[in-house]
C-alpha cells in the first residue's frame, strides 16, 4: 500500500491541527500496529516517508513473522538441501548403525565402547563412535548417530560380601525426534540446535512439516512409536579381554594362558580387512613369563595405530611413524581421528580406546608394567575372525584354529596351545596375512622381539619363591590359578589383585552391556475425552524372561489407577478435568533394568457441544518427549469460541466493533454466531441510520435551524454543527449568541479617538483636528516656527487653538509632562493597559505582545498565546527508543513501551528470565539483569549451589561440661529444635522463603502449592565441637537442620539462629536447665572436632552436602569397601571379645543379656564401639 501522511486539518492549511491522521496495518485478527509517526506528528511535514510499504502478516500473539524458530529452521533446511538433500542415498549412510540400532537403555550406552555417553540426572544423548566418511561432489562428509535417553543415575548392586557391581539405572531410550538422529559433519551441538528449532519449538507449525523435513535431512534413530525402539541393537557381540601374564579369553568365551614371546596376530577380521597384533615382552622378575607391552591395529591399506607401554602405567600413541602428543588426551572429551578409519580417545586415566568406524574396538589399559586389553567386534564379523582370539563362530570346540587350519581340542594342554596354535600366529616381516603392522627403528624387525631359545612356563607348573609369598598369593587369589601364576612369576601380589580387578571390571562391563531392559507393548497414542473413562492395557516382555514389576511415574495424579498382574498391567483413568501431566509407566525386571512407557495423550476437552478436530493432530512420532499431552483443537458449536469452546462468541469483538462509532454494540447469546450475533443501538446525536451505518445530519439545512440554532452563522460538520459570527463579533459562551467585539479596546489604527460600533468601529479626531484621506488626524491650524512653543514633532502635533495660543498635542501612546511641551512615552506594560497574554514589550508610543518559550502568538488576537506542540511538529530531539510527550510550554522524552532507561539511554527490556537462569529459585526480571529468589536449601546468584552444613550451622555455648552432654540430652535438643522450627515456619511461611518446603526431587515433578516445611528430630544434626580458644569449661554444641527428603538440603543459618534464640528457654530445659551462654553462627576456622571417644556420636555432622558425580573409579570404591570391611571386622571382633569377657567375669546379667543377643550390623554401632 502507499500512504500519503496528512490530515484534514493540514490540508485545510491549519499548521497545528487538533487531530493527526493515523496509519498502520492490521493482521485481520484484532492486532493493529501504527507506523512510526502515526497520530503523533503533522504528517504533511513527513512526505519523504511516503511510498510503498509491505508487511508480513501474522497470527495474534506471534512476536515475529514467522516465529523466530521457524525462520532459523527454514534457513538450516535451505543450507542443508544445498549440501546433502538426501543423505540416505549416499553409500556411507549404511555403514553407520541403522535406525533402531541404539543401545536399549543408558546402561548399555554407558558400557558400550562404540558410544560416548555420560550418565546424568537430565535427558542426555550418546554419540556413536562408529562413523562413516564419504565424499560427494568433492566434499568430505562424516556421518554419526546419536541416541538419547531419559535421566539416569549410578547405583551399586551387591552380590555378596565382596561382590558388587556398578550399575546405571533409569535412562530409557526415547523415540521420535527426542530419541536421537543422524549427525553430519558439524559437532552434535549444531544439529541438536537445529532439531530443537525444527522439532521442539516449531513442532505445531504446518502440522509438523518442519520437523519432518529435519527428519528427512537427519533421519531419526528411533523413527516412530511402534515396536521395540532398539530392535536392531545386536544382542551378542564378540567381546573379550587379554590381561596380565597373558591370560586370553577367546571371542567365544574359552579361557587359556599363552606365554609367547614376540609379536602375534591377536585378531584377523574379515581375512585381513582389519587386524590387531600384540607384542609381548618378559614380565619383570621372570624370563619364562611374558606380558603384552604394545598393541597395533589397522584397517587394510590404512595407517596403523600403535600403542606402546611406557614405564609401569604410561601409554604412548604412535601413528604413521610419529609419537602423538599425549597431553591432548588430558581432555576427556578429546577424540583423534586417524586416516578416515578410526577414532582414538582416553575415557579413563592410563587408558586408550581405539574404535574403528566399522565397530571393532580395542581398549588398552596400562598398570603394573603390563597392558590389559579388551576387544570387541560387531556380529557381521562372526565366522570371519581368526588369531589368538580364536575362531569366532559361537562354537567353543574349534576356537584353537592354527594359521594352517589345524584345530586343537578345547582340552589341549598349554604346551600344545603354545607350540601348535599360538606360535602359528607369530607375525613376520614378509608380505602376507601375517605381515607385521608394527613400526620398527632402522635395522629392527619382528625377530628383534623374540628368542629362539625361549621356553615358557605354564600354569600347571606354579612354583613360589617362598612360602610367605605363596601364603600372600593364596590370600588374594584363592584358587584362581591364573592369579597364582602371575604372582609366582612376578613376586608381586598386587599384580594378582590388579589382574582379578581387571577381569571383574570386564565382567561388569559385559553384564551392563547385556542388561537388556523389558519391552512394553501398548498404544503409542491414547485419545481421551473429558467425562469419559479410558483403559490402557500394557504387556511387558523381558529378553531374559526375568520377573517384571510395574511402577507409575511421579507426576501421575491419583485419579489414574494401575493394576498389575505379572507381565500385564491395566491403567484406568476417569478423565474428569483438563489436567496437565505426563502418563508414565515403568517396567522393571529383577536386575533393575527398566523401560518407560510414555504414550502421547491426545485430550479432547471441548465444552458446550464442541467436538475435536483430529485432522489438526500432530503425528505422534513428532511429539516432543517432554510434552506428551496434546490438547486437541476444537470445532465449536455455533455461538461459542475459545480453545475449548468455553466462551460465548463476542460477536461485537469478533467483528471489530461493527456498530457505528459511539453506538453501543450488544452481543447476542448462542446459537447466534459471529455474523448475526449482535445488535447496534441508536445512531449518535447528529446522525441518522440503523446503528450499523449512520449518516451525518446537516443541521444547518433544516428549516428550523435558520432561526433557532445560531444567531448569525451556522457551520455544519460531521455529526454536529457549530455557530460562528460575522466579522466584528465573537461567539458568546452559550455557543449561540454573538457579541460585539470592542475593537477600540484592542490595538487599532485610530490615531486619536476610537468609537466602537456594532460589528465595527470608527476613528475620530480632537477639536481643532481634521481627518486626512489616509484616515490620520491632522491639525486644522498648524503652528509656525515662530509660535511653536517647543513641541517635539516626532511625538506630538503643534496646533493653534481657538484663542490663538500654540499648544502641544501628544501622539497616541504619549502624554504631556512638565512644561506642557514634552510628550513622554506611556509604558502600557507597566500601567496594565495592554491586552497581552504572557509577555508585553513596550515600544515608543505603543507595545507588542510576545509569548514564553514553548508558546507562540495565536492568529486570533483574542486567543493570546497558544502552546507549541513540539512533538507533532517534530521540533524535539528525542532519539532512539524515546518517544516525545508534549506538555504546556515544553516537552519531555520518555522511554517507549518495552524499554527502560539505563545510564541515560532507553534500551529494550530483554526478558532475562526467559532462559530460566534460576536453577532452584524464582527469577525476577530487571531493566538490565535479573535476580533470583532461591528455594529453600539453595544459594548462589543462580540458586545452583546447595547450602553447606559448614556455612549454615549454629553454635550453642552451654554452661556445662562436655561429659554432661549425653545422648539423651542430644535427643531432647533435636526434638526441641525440630518442634520450634516447625512452629516458626507455620507462622512465618510468607515472611521467610526458607520456611517453604522444597519441591520434591525428580525431573518431572510439578509444584502445585507452597507448604510450610515440617521438621523431625532426624532432620536436626548436633555434635560437640572444640573451640580453638578455650571458653571457661563451656561445652560448644554445633547444630544444623536439613529439610526432610532425599536431597539433604540445609536450612539457612540465620533462620536457625533466630528460631533457637526464640526457644532458648525450652532448649535450656532440654539440656538439664543448663544456661545457654551464647548463640552464634558457626565459623569453621574457630573450631575443631572431638575424637570419636569424646564425641560419643550424638549425631554426625556431614561435610558439605554434595551430589555424587558418578566418577568414582573402581580402585576408589574398592578402597572404600575395604575400610568398611575393616570397621565391620573390628566391630565383630569386639563383640566376640565382650561376649567372652561377659561369660568369664559374670558381670551384670542385664548387660550380658544385651551382648548375647543376635547382633546385626548397623553403621552407628561401629561409631559407638570406637
Amino acid at each position: 500500500m502507499k500512504i500519503e501522511w496528512t490530515s484534514a486539518g493540514e490540508l485545510n492549511g491549519n499548521p497545528n491541527p487538533t487531530a493527526h491522521a493515523v496509519g498502520g496495518y492490521s493482521s485481520g485478527e484484532g492486532t493493529a500496529v501504527d507506523l512510526q509517526y502515526s497520530g503523533t506528528a503533522n504528517m504533511k511535514r513527513w512526505r519523504l516517508h511516503a511510498g510503498p510499504w509491505s508487511y508480513a502478516l501474522q497470527r495474534l500473539g506471534d512476536s515475529t513473522v514467522p516465529q523466530q524458530s521457524v525462520l532459523q529452521c527454514a534457513q538450516w533446511i535451505k543450507e542443508q538441501e544445498n549440501i546433502l538433500p538426501d543423505p540416505t542415498r549416499l553409500p556411507g549412510y549404511y555403514r553407520i548403525p541403522s535406525p533402531r540400532s541404539c543401545p536399549c537403555n543408558a546402561e548399555q550406552a554407558f558400557f558400550d565402547n562404540t558410544y560416548s555417553y555420560s550418565v546424568g540426572m537430565t535427558e542426555s544423548c550418546a554419540v556413536s563412535r562408529r562413523r562413516a566418511v564419504v565424499y560427494n561432489g568433492g566434499r568430505r562428509h562424516e556421518f554419526r548417530r546419536t541416541c538419547c535417553y531419559t535421566a539416569s543415575w549410578f547405583w551399586t548392586q551387591w552380590w555378596g560380601w565382596w561382590a558388587w557391581r556398578r550399575r546405571v539405572a533409569g535412562g530409557s531410550l526415547m523415540r521420535g525426534p527426542a530419541g536421537g538422529h543422524l549427525i553430519i559433519d558439524n559437532p552434535p551441538a549444531d544439529d541438536n540446535l537445529a532439531r530443537r528449532k525444527c522439532c521442539a519449538e516449531s513442532a505445531g507449525v504446518r502440522m509438523g512439516w518442519y520437523c519432518r523435513q529435519f527428519g528427512r535431512l537427519r533421519p531419526f534413530s528411533v523413527p516412530d512409536q511402534s515396536g521395540s525402539p532398539c530392535s536392531s541393537y545386536p544382542v551378542h557381540i564378540g567381546w573379550t579381554v587379554v590381561r596380565s601374564d597373558p591370560h586370553v579369553m577367546t571371542l567365544d568365551g574359552t579361557a587359556y594362558t599363552f606365554n609367547g614371546l614376540g609379536e602375534y596376530v591377536l585378531g584377523d577380521f574379515g581375512r585381513g580387512e582389519y587386524q590387531i597384533q600384540g607384542r609381548t615382552s618378559f614380565v619383570e622378575g621372570s624370563r619364562r613369563a611374558t606380558v603384552f607391552t604394545a598393541i597395533v591395529a589397522a584397517e587394510r591399506n590404512r595407517v596403523p595405530i600403535q600403542i606402546n607401554l611406557v614405564g609401569t602405567s604410561g601409554l604412548q600413541l604412535h601413528i604413521n611413524g610419529t609419537d602423538v602428543n599425549m597431553a591432548a588426551f588430558d581432555d576427556s572429551g578429546f577424540e583423534l581421528e586417524v586416516d578416515d578409519s578410526a577414532v582414538v580417545s582416553s575415557p579413563e586415566e592410563n587408558t586408550l580406546l581405539v574404535v574403528f568406524f566399522n565397530g571393532i574396538t580395542a581398549k588398552i589399559n596400562a598398570a603394573k608394567a603390563m597392558l590389559f586389553v579388551e576387544f570387541s567386534a560387531p556380529p557381521e564379523y562372526m565366522n570371519r575372525t581368526q588369531g589368538l582370539l580364536g575362531r569366532w563362530d559361537g562354537d567353543k570346540t574349534n576356537d584353537f584354529e592354527a594359521f594352517d587350519g589345524t584345530t586343537l581340542s578345547p582340552n589341549a594342554s598349554e604346551r600344545q596351545l603354545y607350540e601348535i596354535f599360538g606360535q602359528s600366529w607369530q607375525v613376520t616381516d614378509e608380505d602376507g596375512p601375517k605381515k607385521s603392522l608394527f613400526y620398527y627403528a632402522t635395522g629392527e624387525g619382528p625377530e628383534n622381539f623374540t628368542q629362539a631359545s625361549y621356553e615358557p612356563a605354564f600354569t600347571d607348573e606354579i612354583v613360589f619363591a617362598s612360602a610367605e609369598l605363596e601364603q600372600q598369593a593364596r590370600a588374594v587369589c584363592g584358587d584362581d590359578r591364573t592369579c597364582l601364576f602371575d604372582v609366582s612369576h612376578t613376586g608381586d601380589v598386587q599384580v594378582g589383585e590388579v589382574s582379578l580387578a581387571a577381569l571383574q571390571t570386564f565382567e561388569d562391563e559385559v553384564a551392563g552391556r547385556e542388561s537388556f531392559p523389558p519391552l512394553i507393548s501398548g498404544p503409542g497414542a491414547v485419545y481421551l475425552s473429558v467425562g469419559e473413562t479410558v483403559v490402557i492395557e500394557l504387556n511387558a516382555t523381558d529378553p531374559q524372561d526375568l520377573p517384571i514389576t510395574f511402577e507409575m511415574g511421579p507426576d501421575v495424579p491419583p485419579e489414574v489407577v494401575m493394576i498389575a498382574n505379572g507381565n500385564y498391567a491395566k491403567v484406568t483413568w476417569n478423565v474428569t478435568e483438563n489436567m496437565m501431566f505426563h502418563l508414565q509407566v515403568t517396567a522393571i525386571n529383577s536386575k533393575n533394568s527398566s523401560t518407560e512407557y510414555r504414550p502421547v495423550l491426545f485430550l479432547c476437552s471441548c465444552m458446550n457441544g464442541g467436538r475435536c478436530n483430529a485432522s489438526h493432530d500432530l503425528d505422534p512420532s513428532l511429539v516432543g518427549y517432554d510434552d506428551r499431552l496434546v490438547i486437541q483443537k476444537c470445532l465449536c458449536a455455533e455461538g461459542y469460541t475459545g480453545e475449548q469452546c468455553e466462551s460465548d462468541i463476542d460477536a461485537c469483538a469478533e467483528n471489530f466493533d461493527p456498530c457505528f462509532p459511539g453506538v453501543t454494540c450488544t452481543d447476542l447469546p448462542p446459537p447466534a454466531d459471529m455474523e448475526d450475533g449482535f445488535t447496534c443501538g441508536d445512531c449518535p446525536l447528529g446522525y441518522e441510520g440503523n446503528g450499523t451505518s449512520c449518516q451525518d445530519i446537516d443541521e444547518c439545512e433544516l428549516e428550523e435551524a435558520i432561526a433557532t440554532l445560531c444567531q448569525q452563522i451556522c457551520v455544519n460538520y460531521v455529526g454536529n454543527f457549530t455557530c460562528d459570527c460575522n466579522e466584528g463579533y465573537e461567539l458568546a459562551e452559550d455557543g449561540y449568541s454573538c457579541t460585539d467585539v470592542d475593537e477600540c479596546a484592542l490595538s487599532n489604527n485610530c490615531t486619536q479617538l476610537c468609537e466602537n460600533t456594532n460589528g465595527s468601529y470608527t476613528c475620530g479626531c480632537f477639536v481643532g483636528f481634521r481627518s486626512s484621506p489616509d484616515g490620520q488626524c491632522q491639525p486644522e491650524n498648524n503652528c509656525t516656527d515662530e509660535n511653536n512653543p517647543g513641541c517635539d514633532l516626532s511625538t506630538s502635533w503643534c496646533t493653534v487653538n481657538e484663542t490663538g495660543h500654540a499648544q502641544c498635542i501628544c501622539f497616541k501612546g504619549f502624554e504631556l509632562v512638565g512644561n506642557e511641551t514634552t510628550c513622554q512615552d506611556i509604558d502600557e506594560c507597566t500601567t496594565g493597559t495592554h491586552h497581552c497574554d504572557q509577555v508585553c514589550k513596550n515600544t515608543p508610543g505603543a507595545y507588542t505582545c510576545d509569548c514564553l518559550d514553548g508558546y507562540r502568538l495565536a492568529d486570533d488576537p483574542l486567543q493570546g498565546c497558544e502552546d507549541v506542540d513540539e512533538c507533532s511538529e517534530w521540533l524535539h530531539d528525542c532519539e532512539g527508543n524515546e518517544v516525545c510527550v508534549n506538555k504546556p510550554g515544553r516537552y519531555s522524552c520518555a522511554c517507549a513501551l518495552g524499554t527502560n532507561r539505563h545510564q541515560g539511554i532507553c534500551i529494550p527490556d530483554i526478558d532475562d528470565c526467559g532462559s530460566a537462569p534460576c536453577v532452584h529459585g524464582t527469577c525476577t526480571d530487571g531493566p538490565t539483569n535479573y535476580t533470583c529468589a532461591c528455594s529453600a536449601g539453595w544459594e548462589g546468584y543462580n540458586c545452583d549451589v546447595k547450602m553447606s552444613a559448614d556455612d549454615n550451622s549454629v553454635v550453642l555455648e552451654v554452661d556445662m561440661d562436655v561429659s554432661e552432654f549425653t545422648e539423651e540430652r542430644a535427643a531432647l535438643l533435636k526434638a526441641t529444635v525440630a518442634t520450634g522450627l516447625t512452629n516458626f515456619c507455620m507462622k512465618h511461611l510468607r515472611e521467610y522463603r526458607a520456611c517453604e518446603s522444597p519441591p520434591l526431587s525428580g525431573w518431572l515433578r510439578i509444584r502445585r502449592e507452597t507448604n510450610a516445611a515440617t521438621f523431625g528430630p532426624s532432620d536436626i544434626h548436633v555434635a560437640v565441637v572444640v573451640p580453638h580458644v578455650p571458653t571457661n569449661d563451656h561445652a560448644a554444641v554445633r547444630v544444623y537442620a536439613s529439610y526432610p527428603g532425599p536431597d539433604m538440603l540445609v536450612l539457612p543459618a540465620d533462620v536457625l539462629q533466630r528460631v533457637i534464640t526464640h526457644i532458648k528457654t525450652e532448649i535450656e530445659m532440654s539440656l538439664g536447665n543448663s544456661h545457654v551462654v551464647s548463640i552464634s553462627i558457626f565459623q569453621p576456622d574457630n573450631y575443631g572436632t572431638m575424637s570419636p571417644i569424646q564425641q560419643r556420636d550424638h549425631s554426625t555432622i556431614a561435610p558439605d552436602v554434595y551430589e555424587d558425580s558418578g566418577t568414582h573409579s573402581f580402585v576408589e570404591l574398592l578402597a572404600a569397601l575395604s575400610v568398611v570391611a575393616c570397621v565391620v571386622i573390628t566391630a565383630v571382633a569386639i563383640i566376640v571379645c565382650k561376649k567372652a569377657m561377659a561369660k568369664k567375669e559374670k558381670v551384670d546379667p542385664n548387660v550380658r543379656q544385651a551382648w548375647t543377643e543376635t547382633t546385626t550390623f548397623q553403621p552407628d554401632l561401629v561409631d559407638k564401639l570406637q
